[in-house]
């Protein structure tokens, strides 16, 4: 492999593992169902960005917990604008 393209392997993998490692947990302080809601919104961002990740929400919890709701809400807003700003940086807009 030549220099040039094994600096490039790595560029990619480092810009991956930040990629999964963005907002993966939740601000505090917080109750349990909004921390749980947030890590499952984050995880389903990471999936509708294309990130191998599953995409998870507990549709019973959205329509009677609110703090599941929002944080469900916050963990998916926020992941997926972290990312899309990671990739952006990474495509040098």
């Amino acid at each position: 492999m030549n220099s040039s393209r094994g600096a490039a392997v790595i560029f990619v993998w480092a810009g991956t593992f930040q990629l999964l490692a963005a907002c993966t947990i939740a601000p505090t302080p917080t109750t349990e169902a909004y921390t749980q809601g947030y890590n499952e919104g984050c995880q389903s961002g990471k999936y509708y960005m294309g990130l191998p990740f599953r995409y998870v929400q507990d549709a019973t919890r959205m329509n009677v917990q609110a703090d599941y709701a929002r944080g469900w809400d916050r963990g998916y807003e926020r992941c997926t604008f972290e990312i899309l700003q990671q990739m952006q940086t990474d495509r040098g807009m």
